[in-house]
């Protein structure tokens, strides 16, 4: 790994830490939830994780490893679909118990929708980049089911993260056409 020096504070990376933790006071402010260090302990640390992202991003990678993630995150996407059509019930099983959350067997409606999220995102792009109509096509309906998945984990902030992304990509997407 060559070495990063950080000589300027990426805007982007300071835009998502910053959506983020607005997200967080937003969804706290709804719900009247205390807001205390254990409370922001998450953001801290999906903070680093963006940051490290970040830095990772500013490494090679080879074309046939980029293809085998795309292509393996595109396959879990689409045997997700199969579970949920075929065991719709226990694909909300939390617990032993039938919850009105999509757990996909998670032990937590939001890992599920953390996970989803990225599902969501990847497919999104997919479907924005492909330039051939079927494999376009096929790619937006396991964004569109990906994004339904977030909805029925009921996670308020894959939802607004999902929402933000859709907005920034085609704000991005559509005027370069």
């Amino acid at each position: 790994i060559k070495s990063f020096k950080v000589q300027k504070i990426d805007l982007m990376t300071v835009f998502i830490i910053a959506a983020a933790l607005l997200c967080v006071v937003i969804n706290a402010k709804i719900t009247n939830t205390r807001m205390s260090f254990g409370y922001f302990k998450k953001v801290i640390f999906f903070s680093f994780t963006i940051i490290f992202l970040r830095i990772a991003s500013e490494e090679k990678i080879s074309k046939k490893a980029t293809r085998f993630v795309l292509d393996m995150n595109t396959m879990i996407a689409i045997f997700l679909c199969m579970m949920f059509v075929i065991q719709r019930e226990k694909m909300y099983m939390l617990n032993d118990q039938v919850t009105k959350y999509l757990t996909f067997c998670f032990n937590n409606p939001n890992e599920v929708a953390l996970f989803e999220t990225c599902s969501c995102f990847t497919q999104g792009i997919r479907t924005l980049i492909t330039k051939e109509t079927r494999p376009r096509i096929f790619h937006g309906i396991l964004c569109a089911a990906t994004a339904y998945f977030i909805w029925e984990s009921q996670s308020r902030n894959a939802q607004m993260a999902v929402l933000a992304f859709a907005v920034l990509a085609l704000w991005i997407w559509f005027p370069k056409r």
